[in-house]
C-alpha cells in the first residue's frame, strides 16, 4: 500500500496508529494484517525514514569544494559515493585536481 509506505518513510512505525489511519480511509482488514505487513519491513531492515536524495549536482559541488570546506555529513556521503565505483573515484580525483589548478591561477 503506497500510503503505508509513505507513512513508514515519514517515521511512523506504530502498527496501531497506521491501522487507525488506513481504517479511516476505508481499509477493511484487521490490525493483525497491518502488523504482519509491517513486520516484513522490520525484518528486512527497511529504514523508517528514507535517506535524503543526493543529486548529481550536489555531489559535483562537494567534489569541486575543498575537503575541509565540507561538513562531516557531506564528507561521509561523498566518500560513500566515491566508494561505489572506480570510475566515480577517478572522475572525482581528476575534478578535484582541476579545481585546485583553477584556484591556484
Amino acid at each position: 500500500m503506497p500510503y503505508l509506505q509513505r507513512r513508514w518513510r515519514e517515521g511512523c512505525v506504530n502498527a496501531a496508529v497506521l491501522y487507525r489511519e488506513i481504517t479511516a480511509q476505508g481499509f477493511g482488514g484487521s490490525v493483525k494484517t497491518v502488523r504482519r505487513y509491517l513486520q516484513h519491513w522490520r525484518v528486512a531492515g527497511v529504514p523508517a525514514q528514507a535517506p535524503p536524495t543526493i543529486t548529481p549536482r550536489k555531489a559535483a559541488g562537494w567534489i569541486m569544494r575543498r575537503f575541509d570546506e565540507l561538513n562531516d555529513d557531506e564528507r561521509e556521503q561523498l566518500a560513500a559515493i566515491i566508494d561505489r565505483s572506480d570510475e566515480i573515484a577517478t572522475t572525482a580525483g581528476l575534478a578535484t585536481e582541476f579545481a585546485m589548478l583553477l584556484r591556484q591561477l
